[in-house]
C-alpha cells in the first residue's frame, strides 16, 4: 500500500511539472506579442541617438581648429622652454585650447623698412668749374633677415614727373653725383628699393607680401641750381651819338678759385661802359673766362662768351636776367628714422660761406617735414663711410 502511494504522489508531481513548464512556454511566446509595439520603439530611439553621435563624430574629424597666428619671435621665445630629445616640448595656445608640438626651430620674420634719401648737396668742383648735385641715399636701419638685390634712383625736374636716372646700379648705401644738371632748375630725387628674403639655418625668412618693394620720402633742392654768371643792364649807349658801343649794369659771376661770389670791376676811369672785348672772371687759359663779344643797343641785348665752357649766351636788358642767383645754398638734409623727440625736418644746413657747397643764402626758406624744426647735417655730406660713390650723367671734363 505504501509503495503504491509513493507511485501516485510521483505521478502527481510530474504532472504539476509539466503543466507549470507549458504555462511558462505559453508566456515566453505571447511576450514578444504583448510588448512588441513598446520594443520596436525603443529600439528606434536607440538607433537614431547612434547615428545622431556618429555624425557629430565625423563633423567633429573634418573640422579644422583655427589658427593661434604665432610670430616668428613668440616662436623663438617658445622654443626656448627646456625640453630634450627623451621628453619633448609641448605647449599650449589659447583660444581655442591647442595642443601643438614643434619638431624645429621657425622661420625668421623679414622686415624690409623704407630707404631715404638723405641730403642733396650743392658741389662747385674748381676741376669742373659748373655747379653739380650729390645725392646721398640710405636703407633703411629697420632691415632684418632681408638683402636689398637693387636700388633705383629717380629724379624730377621742376614740375615735372620722375624718371628713373639711367646707369644708376647700386644695391646700398649710396653718394651719387648728378652731373647732368642745369642752371635756373629745381631737382628733386626718391629711391626704390628691391630686397629679398635671407635664409637662416637652411630656412627662408617670411616677408610679408608686398613689402618686396619700398619708395624712399622725396628731398628737392631748396632753390633753383645758381648760375655762373648774371648780368643787370641798366643802360646802353646811343648807336647814332657814340662811335664805341657800350653797355653799364652790375654783373656777377661766381669765382670757382675763391669759392664766392665776385663782382666784376668797373670801366677804367673815362671809360662810360663795358664794350666789347671788356674781360672779366677767373683767370683761364687764353685770359678772363668772360668776354664780352659785341653790345647791340638797338636790340638792347650784350652776348658774353665763356671761353672755360666754350660757349656764347645772350644777356637783354631785363630783370629776368638780371636777377639770377649765382649765391649757392647749404646741403638740404632729411631724417627719415624715427626721432625720440619732435618729428623729421628737411633744412639746408648752416655753414659759413661755402666753396663747396655754394655758401648760405640769405633768408633762404627752409622746407620742414611735418613741421618739425630744422636739424643739422649729418657728418660728411650725409655721406656714410664706406658708401660707394658714383658719378653719372653728362658733365663737362667727362
Amino acid at each position: 500500500m505504501a509503495g503504491d502511494s509513493n507511485v501516485q504522489l510521483k505521478k502527481n508531481i510530474d504532472k504539476v511539472s509539466y503543466g507549470v513548464a507549458g504555462v511558462l512556454a505559453l508566456v515566453l511566446l505571447a511576450l514578444p506579442f504583448l510588448l512588441g509595439g513598446s520594443v520596436k520603439k525603443l529600439t528606434e530611439g536607440v538607433n537614431a541617438k547612434t547615428d545622431d553621435l556618429d555624425a557629430k563624430k565625423k563633423k567633429a574629424q573634418n573640422q579644422q581648429v583655427p589658427g593661434v597666428g604665432f610670430t616668428s619671435a613668440d616662436l623663438e621665445s617658445l622654443w626656448n622652454i627646456r625640453g630634450d630629445d627623451s621628453r619633448p616640448t609641448w605647449f599650449t595656445a589659447p583660444r581655442p585650447a591647442v595642443v601643438r608640438r614643434f619638431s624645429e626651430k621657425p622661420a625668421k620674420d623679414a622686415v624690409h623698412g623704407a630707404p631715404c634719401i638723405v641730403s642733396i648737396e650743392l658741389v662747385r668742383d674748381v676741376s669742373l668749374r659748373r655747379p653739380t648735385l650729390r645725392v646721398t641715399g640710405k636703407m633703411s636701419s629697420a632691415n632684418a633677415w632681408v638683402d636689398i638685390d637693387s636700388v633705383a634712383l629717380s629724379r624730377r625736374v621742376g614740375a615735372g614727373e620722375f624718371e628713373e636716372v639711367p646707369g644708376f646700379a647700386e644695391a646700398g648705401d649710396f653718394v651719387y653725383e648728378d652731373r647732368d644738371v642745369q642752371a635756373g632748375e629745381v631737382y628733386a630725387y626718391r629711391v626704390i628699393s628691391h630686397a629679398v628674403p635671407q635664409v637662416v639655418d637652411d630656412k627662408t625668412a617670411i616677408l610679408p607680401a608686398g613689402d618686396e618693394v619700398k619708395t624712399s620720402n622725396e628731398l628737392a633742392t631748396p632753390a633753383p641750381l645758381p648760375h655762373d654768371l648774371a648780368i643787370q643792364i641798366s643802360a646802353f649807349s646811343n648807336p647814332s651819338v657814340d662811335v664805341v658801343q657800350w653797355f653799364s649794369g652790375t654783373v656777377y659771376y661766381w669765382n670757382y678759385q675763391t669759392g664766392k661770389k665776385e663782382r666784376a670791376p668797373r670801366p677804367a676811369p673815362g671809360v662810360p661802359g663795358m664794350g666789347r672785348d671788356y674781360e672779366f672772371g677767373e683767370a683761364v687759359e687764353g685770359g678772363a673766362r668772360y668776354r664780352v663779344l659785341r653790345v647791340r643797343p638797338e636790340d638792347e641785348e650784350v652776348q658774353v662768351e665763356d671761353r672755360l665752357l666754350r660757349s656764347k649766351e645772350p644777356f637783354k636788358r631785363d630783370k629776368t636776367q638780371g636777377q639770377r642767383e649765382t649765391e649757392g645754398w647749404s646741403p638740404v638734409t632729411q631724417d627719415c628714422e624715427p626721432a625720440s623727440t619732435g618729428a623729421a625736418a628737411a633744412t639746408p644746413a648752416v655753414e659759413p660761406g661755402g666753396a663747396a657747397s655754394g655758401g648760405a643764402r640769405a633768408g633762404a626758406a627752409s622746407p620742414t617735414v611735418d613741421g618739425g624744426a630744422p636739424l643739422p647735417p649729418p657728418p660728411d655730406g650725409g655721406a656714410t663711410s664706406g658708401a660707394a660713390r658714383r658719378r653719372g650723367g653728362r658733365g663737362f671734363g667727362d
